[in-house]
């Protein structure tokens, strides 16, 4: 799921662009590097194992989770960690275990 900073900057794009400006990087460009999906499969080898889902519904998320095998796992947006809710919100102790990971 996009982030609303990067649909903000492509809106942003889209009306500069309207006034016969170009931007030097596009909404495109900005969100390529900005967000997990667009770099992950050039940076594979040295990042964690991952998995995401461009849904909010919970059979989204159940593939996802399943993709990633088993042990436990951080839930995360795809530009910030949420590290301060590491604890309670986003950590995932069982991968296998859908009631536990599906209460997240």
């Amino acid at each position: 799921m996009p982030t609303a900073r990067s649909d903000q900057y492509a809106a942003f794009d889209d009306a500069i662009a309207a006034r016969g400006v170009t931007l030097r990087t596009s909404g495109d460009d900005y969100r390529r590097p900005h967000e997990l999906p667009g770099w992950y499969h050039q940076l594979a080898p040295v990042t964690p194992t991952s998995a995401w889902t461009t849904s909010t519904e919970r059979a989204a998320f159940a593939q996802a989770r399943i993709r990633l095998g088993t042990g436990a796992a951080v839930l995360r947006n795809y530009t910030k960690s949420m590290k301060y809710h590491r604890h309670d919100a986003t950590f995932i102790p069982d991968l296998t275990d859908p009631t536990t990971a599906c209460l997240v």
